[in-house]
């Protein structure tokens, strides 16, 4: 007799279906680990860009949701945000970032709902020209979230959170 019969490869077929799907949910995780880390690193990223710009161009930077101008107050920041120049009163659009598909969810302190502006000595404001301070916790369904702290001086930090 050669080869393999029925039951061996009913066996096989079983073992290999059963790795599958333990592979399947941590595939998942790991997938979703990485988009917050990814999300959390693009947040970071232009929030220093924002930053250094005021500071290299001596003019006010603003940082807003892209949804706060629709609903102001939601503090959601998930769906992306975006840096404008403010010259004259009037805001030029410098770069928008539309959040990366994903289930990454980011939500901003009270203080920071409507967005903030970094004034030309790089130092977070609020519209009324009070210190913004505050921070933005992302969220991906993990055991840990990651939250973006950002100073009454302008000054940004990243840091591991609970779970959301």
């Amino acid at each position: 007799m050669r080869g393999f019969g029925i039951q061996e490869t009913l066996v096989a077929l079983s073992i290999a279906a059963l790795v599958a799907a333990l592979g399947s949910s941590a595939w998942h995780g790991w997938l979703r680990q990485q988009q917050l880390a990814t999300f959390s690193a693009l947040l970071l990223a232009d929030l220093q860009h924002a930053r250094t710009l005021a500071l290299s161009s001596d003019t006010e930077i603003q940082v807003c949701a892209l949804d706060a101008r629709t609903f102001p107050g939601s503090g959601d920041w998930t769906l992306g945000w975006r840096l404008e120049r403010l010259l004259g009163g009037e805001p030029t659009v410098l770069s928008q970032q539309l959040a990366p598909a994903g289930r990454v969810r980011v939500l901003s302190t009270q203080s920071l709902l409507n967005g903030f502006v970094f004034n030309s000595r790089g130092f977070a404001r609020l519209a009324g020209g009070s210190f913004a301070a505050g921070s933005w916790t992302l969220c991906a369904g993990l055991p840990q979230s990651r939250v973006i702290t950002l100073s009454g001086s302008g000054r940004l930090r990243i840091s591991d959170g609970s779970p959301c």
